[in-house]
């Protein structure tokens, strides 16, 4: 039997690495230099009301920032995101990328 871990509180935002207790390496990111990707996400936008509401008040949402047309999000780690609309091609193009940049880890730890 394994040991009680301690739940991780509101505050914890621990990486894949981290939560699979991999010791960290240099950060990893997805190419948001790829035009097509980049496209897609904008796209995204106005078809997910949640971040028209963003794109069209933007000054009523200050956790935003608007860059290149992409909307980002501080992490409560302070690493600012790309944030990605419900879009399910677009987030199964992100999870391919991610797959190739990470690695697979067995189907038993996909979180």
């Amino acid at each position: 039997m394994r040991p009680m871990e301690e739940p991780l509180s509101s505050d914890d935002d621990p990486t894949v690495e981290q939560a699979l207790g991999i010791a960290e390496s240099s950060p990893r990111t997805a190419d948001l230099e790829d035009a097509q990707l980049c496209a897609h996400i904008r796209r995204g936008y106005s078809q997910d009301k949640f971040y028209v509401g963003i794109l069209n008040k933007p000054l009523e949402h200050l956790r935003f920032v608007i860059e290149h047309k992409l909307i980002y999000m501080m992490s409560l780690a302070g690493v600012k995101v790309v944030c990605v609309p419900r879009d399910r091609s677009l987030i199964t193009t992100i999870l391919d990328q991610a797959h190739h940049i990470v690695g697979h880890f067995g189907y038993q730890k996909t979180l």
